[in-house]
């Protein structure tokens, strides 16, 4: 196991958003926890790869989405990256009302007004 505390800090945060009965498989759990760990180590090409491999299984899956939205911003694609927060936004997740895609679902819909109200 990884000694870094920020490293445990986002698995136990991963751990309490993403535990819906029915919802993430566990394949993607790891692949988003490895995207957040690139994220935060300033890796976000590594981040939005990880993140794509949830999208290749589950492409209504709202976080994913949102997250790749954050690593492709931190890629200075902003085009792409409001591409991924609209599809956050209008989605209907197979993680149904998880707490995890109403919370990406809302992030998504803050990002994209903040970047409309820059735009005016």
């Amino acid at each position: 196991m990884d000694s870094n505390p920020n490293s445990k800090d986002v698995d136990a945060s991963l751990d309490h958003v993403l535990t819906t009965p029915g919802s993430t498989r566990l394949s993607q759990k790891i692949n988003l926890k490895k995207g957040l760990r690139m994220y935060i180590a300033g890796c976000p090409r590594q981040a939005f790869w990880a993140f794509s491999l949830v999208l290749d299984e589950d492409p209504a899956n709202v976080v994913a989405h949102y997250l790749c939205g954050l690593a492709l911003q931190s890629l200075n694609l902003p085009g792409e990256a409001r591409t991924e927060w609209h599809l956050a936004t209008v989605l209907v997740s197979n993680q149904g009302q998880s707490i995890s895609a109403e919370w990406a679902k809302q992030m998504a819909r803050n990002l994209l007004e903040a970047d409309q109200a820059r735009a005016m």
